[in-house]
């Protein structure tokens, strides 16, 4: 069994109210597609955000749907490929994540550093920095 991961829908609307049933239908031609090429649709994994601009974040928002057997509640935050999108367009969440994994390798680093030399040290440290 193979799952298909990081598949995407995207879909532009004024009301989102109106594409609902549109992203049920959507969803079970997806999840058809990947039956026909034997591939597995993770229902449970699935994620939904609305994205909007931050001066109309009162306005209407998506309602819950069903895909496949769970029931798909809309986020503020999803994660793509490693990053955090917010709903608002920010990145203060994608920020705060990657500053807390920088804070604990660097908690970790210092942790064996007295097994290391200053040489080896500072590459260490350079190549944690430069990843980032």
């Amino acid at each position: 069994m193979l799952f298909a991961d990081d598949s995407q829908l995207c879909v532009v609307c004024r009301k989102p109210a109106e594409v609902v049933g549109s992203l049920a239908l959507c969803s079970e031609d997806i999840r058809d597609w990947m039956n026909s090429n034997l591939l597995v649709l993770n229902d449970n994994k699935s994620e939904v955000v609305q994205f909007t601009s931050k001066l109309k974040r009162d306005g209407e928002k998506l309602d819950m749907f069903r895909i496949g057997n769970y029931d798909i509640i809309p986020t503020d935050t999803v994660r793509n490929l490693g990053v955090l999108f917010q709903s608002d367009g920010g990145y203060s969440n994608q920020i705060n994540a990657i500053c807390k994994s920088a804070y604990y390798s660097l908690y970790r680093i210092g942790k064996i550093r007295s097994l290391l030399d200053q040489s080896c040290t500072e590459k260490l440290v350079h190549a944690f920095i430069t990843s980032k």
